[in-house]
């Protein structure tokens, strides 16, 4: 049961993070608005497939760790400072004088410059969801962070496998989501104007969950 719950909290940690802006989703409304649904639902699918790449190799990783006890206390300690740095940043967008614009990071443009103009656009699409999720550096951190509210040092392989899949399923339908419903700028204009609102409640969200990886991890 404890385990379960576990689970469920780890997957809670990530939807709250892939539905908060950043340099995935962001990407995949630039796309729907200015390519098209069909490309845009590529790129969510490649940012999907980064997903389960991180989410494998921190399961795996994590699950070594959990096996030397002496480890698990600087995982759990690790994760939760991360946490809290980004209820930090979330609160600082809440309070920030600017607001949240829906802007191609620079390094998602980057990806597609001189390469091979002739590859398919879906090809390209889903290589550049790829990428774009793998090559951002913050992803190793806040992967250790989901981990260390979803695993404990007795998790079973076989438990740690079913949450790499979960939580590959709901990139897919969280991302592909931000392609489908991001048709307009209707939708991100709404969040522009309510940010205050919506960052203050992630930022709470991020603390929760920080607080929880202590309790549960140290006490």
């Amino acid at each position: 049961m404890a385990e379960g719950l576990a689970l469920v909290s780890g997957l809670g940690l990530f939807a709250v993070a892939a539905l908060t802006p950043g340099p995935s989703n962001i990407l995949i409304v630039e796309t729907t608005i200015h390519r098209g649904q069909t490309a845009a639902l590529f790129l969510a699918f490649g940012v999907s497939v980064g997903t389960c790449i991180w989410a494998t190799a921190t399961a795996a990783g994590t699950a070594a760790l959990l096996a030397a006890s002496s480890v698990y206390p600087v995982l759990v300690v690790v994760g939760a400072t991360y946490l809290a740095k980004l209820a930090y940043d979330s609160f600082a967008r809440a309070i920030a004088s600017q607001p949240v614009t829906w802007r191609v990071p620079e390094i998602s443009g980057q990806l597609d410059r001189g390469g091979d103009r002739r590859r398919p656009v879906r090809t390209r699409m889903l290589l550049k969801g790829v990428m774009t999720s793998l090559s951002n550096p913050k992803s190793a951190l806040f992967w250790i962070s989901v981990m260390s509210v979803a695993a404990k040092p007795d998790a079973a392989p076989w438990a740690l496998t079913v949450f790499v899949g979960v939580c590959t399923v709901s990139a897919l339908a969280i991302y592909g989501g931000f392609a489908v419903v991001f048709r307009t700028e209707t939708v991100h204009t709404f969040l522009d104007r309510h940010r205050r609102v919506v960052f203050g409640v992630v930022g709470g969200l991020y603390l929760v969950f920080a607080g929880k990886v202590l309790t549960s991890g140290l006490f």
